[in-house]
């Protein structure tokens, strides 16, 4: 048959790309884990050190409005958490996407709604990220839900209904093939998105790491119950040190809220 060749070459490449999409799809939900198990790390020692900065009485002001801004950060990083469980959404998408993020995808049933946070769901079906860990723990999304979620690719390819299951079945060889061929290109740039985000992802999980890490160790590394309770009375080496874990407890603060936007980038939370 004229062109059949052309056409299964086309095929196969088309289902060699979703295979390798759905992997790296695979690789992003164990990225998300990783930065929310860092970030939940993270947390532990922000509320260790605010301990410790909360402790001193007769503060500048203007320190106290970093103190402020560091409650602010801790208070709406756990609102986050506890408005994904009321919602039933799961806690590490939510705390990488943001509710605000990913409220309307959940709640509507159209595709179009649903903005490309991911590139896409996993192209065999539902169940994208359905899985164990915080994906599945503090509330569960379904499958259905997360791959409108994860952006336009689930309508625009149509996973394995796209090769097998009629979409090229009916259609001549070469139109098939050129089908195929068109899809495939959308796969493969599809994939290059989730890569990027992937890398992003991956970054901000140790920035995280490294947050908590150096944080826990300012905590321990003093005995500041020792030391006066007056800030006035404080050594100027102690303030310094002093200075030093607040400012290492803002920026985990930052950290642990920030939000991948639509162009794959982390951004501060913008908190009024």
């Amino acid at each position: 048959m004229f062109n059949s060749e052309y056409r299964k070459e086309a095929e196969d490449r088309l289902k060699e790309k979703i295979d390798t999409y759905n992997q790296t799809f695979d690789s992003i939900k164990d990225s998300i884990e990783y930065l929310y198990d860092m970030r939940e790390r993270s947390n532990r020692s922000i509320v260790l050190a605010m301990d410790i900065l909360n402790s001193y009485r007769n503060v500048p002001e203007i320190l106290k409005i970093q103190l402020e801004r560091i409650e602010l950060l801790y208070q709406n990083y756990t609102n986050l958490k506890q408005e994904a469980e009321e919602h039933s959404v799961a806690m590490a998408f939510a705390t990488t996407f943001g509710m605000a993020s990913i409220g309307a995808a959940i709640s509507t049933s159209t595709a179009d709604a649903a903005l490309a946070w991911l590139g896409g769901g996993a192209l065999a079906g539902g169940g994208a990220l359905a899985g164990g860990g915080a994906l599945a723990g503090g509330g569960m999304v379904t499958g259905e839900a997360l791959l409108g979620l994860a952006g336009p690719i689930g309508w625009a390819i149509g996973g394995a209904a796209l090769v097998g299951g009629g979409l090229l079945v009916n259609n001549k060889n070469k139109e098939a093939a050129e089908t195929a061929n068109k899809r495939a290109a959308k796969v493969e740039r599809e994939i290059k998105k989730l890569v990027n985000k992937d890398y992003e992802i991956l970054n901000q999980a140790e920035l995280t790491r490294a947050d908590s890490e150096g944080l826990l160790e300012l905590v321990l590394d003093e005995d500041y119950s020792s030391w006066p309770e007056d800030f006035q009375e404080l050594s100027n080496e102690q303030k310094y040190k002093l200075g030093t874990l607040r400012n290492a407890t803002l920026a985990a603060a930052e950290n642990i809220n920030a939000i991948l936007d639509k162009n794959g980038k982390f951004k501060k939370v913008s908190l009024g």
